[in-house]
């Protein structure tokens, strides 16, 4: 049996207003945003931790991955691509931006992916970024 999408979203809204948690749930999309800050914020420790940036660097490292993240998705970078993802992808560009000597496989790594995974994150990011004045 098939359900119309308003008739499962009316639904879904009386099912959660019925337990009362409408004020705790977070959309999914604010989820993803909150959980790749964190990612990027713990590659960027790590990489001051193992002396691959000073604690300005990071600082600054954070910041700009935070407004290229910011920007992919005000252009279109939905939900669907991981969190690990889009902070690997930002924080690439980060670095080659600031000209910071952290290899592109730490970051790979950073984030758990390999070398492969990694091209293709990037490779959705600059296409989104390509025309950004950040």
């Amino acid at each position: 049996m098939f359900v119309s999408r308003e008739k499962l979203a009316d639904a879904e809204e009386r099912i959660i207003k019925s337990f009362g948690v409408q004020d705790s749930i977070l959309p999914f999309p604010d989820l993803v945003s909150q959980l790749t800050k964190r990612q990027i914020e713990s590659m960027a420790d790590g990489f001051a931790e193992r002396g691959l940036v000073s604690s300005n660097e990071r600082e600054e490292l954070v910041r700009r991955s935070y407004d290229y993240l910011d920007s992919a998705v005000e252009k279109g970078l939905g939900p669907k691509m991981s969190y690990r993802g889009r902070a690997a992808g930002v924080m690439l560009k980060a670095v080659r931006d600031l000209g910071l000597e952290v290899p592109e496989i730490d970051i790979a790594r950073a984030a758990g992916f390999d070398k492969r995974s990694m091209a293709t994150n990037k490779d959705i990011i600059d296409a989104l970024l390509k025309d950004s004045s950040t």
